[in-house]
């Protein structure tokens, strides 16, 4: 991955070194209800993962949102770069990333978002 041009970006996996960066318990949710928030903006970038998949988004108020893979093609549909959406989700206890429930698009699409477990 080319990181050249994206060192100041908050992303988890960018700014960490390799030995934290794919640490889950850097960016684990938190599971205090207070942590569930609610967040306007418009998308200003989408991030990928290393298979190239959108797994999150950048928006103008500098806040990351992280998505599960799956969630990102239905979000593609509804939701464009420049789009105002508003996210409710858990705050990460370490870092400024916020992992989705749920998002609504400007154009009033509802996505609901289920983090299911990796299977083993």
């Amino acid at each position: 991955m080319n990181t050249e041009n994206t060192q100041n970006l908050p992303h988890s996996e960018i700014n960490q070194p390799k030995d934290v960066a794919h640490n889950n318990e850097a960016t684990k949710p938190s599971l205090n209800p207070s942590d569930i928030t609610t967040t306007t903006g418009k998308i200003t970038k989408l991030l990928f993962n290393a298979h190239s998949d959108v797994d999150g988004f950048l928006l103008d108020n500098a806040h990351q949102v992280h998505l599960h893979p799956n969630a990102a093609t239905d979000l593609m549909k509804s939701a464009k770069v420049g789009e105002a959406v508003t996210i409710k989700g858990i705050k990460s206890k370490t870092v400024d990333l916020l992992f989705a429930t749920s998002i609504t698009c400007e154009n009033g699409a509802v996505l609901n978002i289920v983090h299911e477990p990796k299977k083993k």
